[in-house]
């Protein structure tokens, strides 16, 4: 049976996070939030697909993750007029040592590389009350990244900018109950392929999308019960997918665009305050996401499900809070089928997951016993997307978690 060993380990982490908020006048404020992340993760994985323990195929990655970022938001508010506008930047560099040791190989091989993200967004949403039920909401943003990748025998950059806009409404049917429709464009930067083999492309491109949707937001029984349902259905122009391609010792695993695809779907939530101490709560969701075009070179995969998006989803669950710091909680998670590869040739069946959580809660520490797939619910990946070898699933887990706030 081919195995694949995965280990990682963070061996160091640190955030910081400062937020300053200004009070300029009853209706306009000025907020800061900067926050800068650090830390150490350590990989160490066997890529030679043998049930033996031979160094085929080993590598160990080494890396070090820093982020400094900082958002701006001036807020103005009155009784017609919501206003929030502000500019976000971010810079981060990756980092990496890789050490592999290869069976064709007559000694350890080790490489570096950094990798620069810089990105800068600017903001602007406006929510106008035309009537004391009806507003109108209106927001743009314009986005611009920079990247670059560096090592020993190449540099690869890649800019990208991009404008998303939204338009929408929102009625107040009653006092507890609002229904609304939005139009907007959403955004996701592309990267690079930096594994990729010659004749394989190293960067692939953005990600856009325009969504539609309408939903209901509402309360009752006292306000005890919340309740939130949403319809959406959205265009998607070059879907970053995965697409794999053969290799020595197997395969490897690169980002493609598929050229057009749509998602559609519906989201529902429920919270129940059943008690002062109990809480109730469900969702579901329902998703459908199929490429309309995709030729990836070999085949047509017009018509195929997008990977890695269950069909459906949802949860159920209890909490119980008492007032003496006595804590519990369970919930039933459930996945439904999955594919694993464009060309759905792989998929995962559907699944559910029972947990469970008691404990203590003080001011300064919680202290819980956790179970975590009580069942020891299998839904290994077999084959994998690659169809060379299977991933399996977390068994039952079951421990103590403490936490500490100073």
């Amino acid at each position: 049976m081919l195995i694949l060993y995965y280990l990682k380990l963070y061996v160091f982490c640190r955030l910081k996070v400062r937020k300053i908020r200004y009070n300029i006048n009853d209706k306009l404020s000025l907020s800061s939030t900067t926050a800068h992340r650090k830390y150490e993760e350590i990989q160490a994985n066997d890529w030679d697909f043998t049930a033996d323990y031979a160094n085929r195929m080993h590598v160990i990655v080494d890396s070090t993750h820093e982020s400094l970022s900082e958002e701006l938001k001036l807020n103005y508010e009155n009784d017609k007029i919501k206003l929030v506008s502000g500019l976000f930047a971010e810079t981060q560099d990756i980092h990496e040592v890789n050490n592999s040791d290869k069976w064709w190989k007559s000694s350890i091989q080790t490489s570096t590389s950094d990798s620069e993200i810089d990105s800068i967004g600017l903001f602007s949403h406006l929510i106008y009350k035309l009537s004391d039920k009806l507003s109108v909401l209106g927001g743009l943003r314009y986005d611009e990244v920079e990247q670059e990748y560096k090592d020993s025998a190449e540099t690869i950059e890649n800019s990208e900018n991009e404008l998303s806009p939204k338009l929408g409404l929102t009625y107040d049917i009653s006092e507890n109950i609002m229904t609304y429709a939005t139009i907007s464009k959403g955004y996701r930067p592309g990267g690079f392929n930096t594994g990729a083999a010659e004749g394989y492309s190293k960067t692939y491109d953005k990600e856009t999308l325009y969504s539609y949707e309408v939903g209901l937001k509402g309360s009752g029984l006292g306000k005890r019960l919340v309740y939130d349902i949403s319809l959406y259905y959205m265009n998607i122009s070059d879907l970053q997918v995965y697409v794999y391609y053969p290799t020595t010792g197997g395969t490897e695993e690169i980002y493609g665009n598929a050229a057009e695809a749509t998602s559609q779907g519906v989201e529902i939530s429920l919270n129940f305050q059943a008690t002062k101490s109990l809480n109730l709560f469900a969702g579901f969701s329902y998703n459908d996401i199929s490429f309309d075009k995709y030729h990836d070179g070999t085949e047509d995969l017009s018509g195929n499900r997008a990977q890695y998006s269950p069909e459906y989803s949802f949860n159920i669950g209890a909490l119980y809070r008492a007032g003496n710091g006595f804590y519990a909680s369970a919930d039933i998670s459930g996945y439904g089928d999955m594919y694993l590869d464009p060309e759905n040739d792989y998929k995962r069946d559907a699944y559910e997951l029972v947990n469970a959580k008691v404990g203590y809660e003080a001011e300064h520490y919680d202290i819980y016993l956790y179970a975590k797939n009580i069942f020891d619910k299998e839904y290994d990946l077999l084959g994998h997307a690659s169809g060379s070898y299977d991933i399996y699933s977390e068994p039952r887990e079951i421990g103590v978690q403490l936490t500490y706030r100073f």
